[in-house]
């Protein structure tokens, strides 16, 4: 809503604060955010482009409380024409400071149709001149290492995640598959690490289609593809990074392909045992009943090498007993598809309230698996929304993202509560900032829906 008639001498006079705090040092930045704010809860969009402007400086003219304020006082405006300067925000880097989270938040809050065709522009090696041109600028500046390779796109793809669009869907295929067009320029391939954050987040958006998509096959399909590509245990194996993407889509195909992985004759031998352990956790992860037998037959001659590892090389104990540790988390999270049969969702509820994060995160996965709208396990779910574990949470959160299709009031109305409750709380802020995101995409839908 605009600010009020009477506010706009108010406005103008905090507008002419910012300017008459000078500098980054003293109390100049906590008076610019501390205005900023106002200006953000005063509700006047007429201060919108002066906030862009302050957003977008150059690097070397940037105090990151400033961006930071800037960035929410725009969500909070719901701001669709600043996608440009929280596109930007994104990557600035003050002093090993960022805005990053507050620029993501923003960009939720003013709506996929303003920010999602910014970011898939950035995902482009040319298509954001002026975020190329930001960390282009970073070598100039005195202490700072310019940005890896890959970033630009990657910290693209990761904001892209919270939006589920599938407007992203084309472009992240072809960063995972490696397409000459996707490429920098001087860039041989697209980088590894780009290509498993586009797995995951077409997993996410895959997992937020209908069951009945086709656009789900092909993105499985893709992802496949990567994954059986190289040589098992080599260099150019993908196939960890591309497992957990595998396993967040929930298609049963993925327990075969895994096992078919596992039983390569490259990752044979107790000497492999500790590099099996990356694929036997997303093979419990997305494990079935029916699979149960085939995966204690892999996790029991797992177990054998090590303990016989152990035996023979007492004196490198502290190596090994963390790997059989790890395993030992690994037949836990196995035994929740050894204990309920597909589709019991009783089951899977009761296993919500494990002690193990990593069982918590595979009943969460199961029940988001059965695509039902089953108002008792979202109900399960919205009770352990306030997980204080970050990725039990996040399964969790995804979970109910999945079983709300059309929206749902109540699972705002929860989620809303913790976020209260867990205002100010550090440690809790980055599964604030998602359980946010998530009550964006439920009040678009409920809202497309009507």
């Amino acid at each position: 809503a605009d600010c009020p008639r009477g506010n706009a001498a108010l406005v103008n006079a905090l507008s002419g604060a910012i300017d008459r705090a000078i500098g980054n040092n003293g109390n100049a930045p906590r008076i610019r955010e501390s205005v900023i704010q106002a200006l953000g809860a005063l509700g006047d969009r007429t201060v919108a482009e002066r906030l862009k402007n302050i957003l977008m400086r150059p690097i070397e003219q940037q105090e990151i409380r400033t961006a930071r304020a800037a960035a929410d006082a725009l969500g909070r405006l719901g701001e669709t024409s600043a996608a440009d300067a929280l596109v930007y925000g994104l990557y600035l880097n003050v002093r090993r400071a960022n805005a990053t989270n507050n620029c993501t938040r923003a960009l939720v809050r003013i709506g996929a149709d303003a920010a999602v065709p910014k970011l898939i522009d950035t995902l482009r090696p040319v298509g954001n001149p002026m975020v190329t041109q930001l960390l282009t600028s970073y070598g100039a500046v005195p202490g700072m290492s310019p940005p890896p390779p890959g970033y630009q796109q990657s910290a693209a793809i990761d904001v892209l995640r919270n939006f589920a669009d599938p407007r992203g869907i084309d472009p992240l295929l072809a960063l995972l598959r490696d397409d000459p067009s996707m490429r920098a320029p001087g860039q041989e391939h697209v980088g590894a690490d780009v290509r498993a954050a586009a797995a995951e987040t077409l997993a996410y958006t895959g997992l937020a289609l209908p069951a009945a998509d086709p656009r789900r096959g092909q993105i499985f399909d893709a992802i496949s593809t990567v994954f059986r590509a190289g040589t098992p245990g080599g260099e150019d194996d993908m196939a960890p990074s591309m497992a957990p993407a595998l396993v967040l889509l929930g298609d049963a195909r993925a327990v075969d392909l895994l096992l078919t992985r596992l039983r390569a004759r490259e990752l044979q031998g107790g000497d492999k045992a500790p590099y099996r352990l990356g694929l036997l956790m997303p093979l419990a992860s997305a494990l079935r009943h029916a699979n149960f037998a085939a995966f204690d037959q892999l996790a029991s001659t797992t177990q054998t090498e090590l303990d016989a590892m152990l035996a023979e090389n007492p004196d490198a104990a502290s190596q090994i007993r963390p790997v059989l540790a790890q395993l030992a988390t690994i037949r836990q999270v196995a035994g929740v598809a050894r204990d309920c049969n597909d589709g019991d969702l009783a089951c899977y509820q009761g296993k919500l309230g494990d002690r193990e994060k990593a069982v918590v995160r595979k009943a969460a996965y199961m029940i988001a698996w059965t695509g039902s709208e089953n108002a008792a396990a979202r109900q399960a779910l919205l009770q352990r929304a306030d997980n204080p574990d970050p990725l039990a949470r996040r399964s969790i959160n995804i979970a109910i993202d999945t079983l709300s299709p059309h929206g749902c009031p109540e699972c705002i109305t929860r989620l809303d509560t913790i976020i209260s409750a867990e205002q100010g709380q550090e440690s809790r802020s980055l599964m604030n900032l998602e359980q946010e995101m998530l009550i964006a995409r439920l009040r678009a839908r409920a809202g497309a829906a009507h």
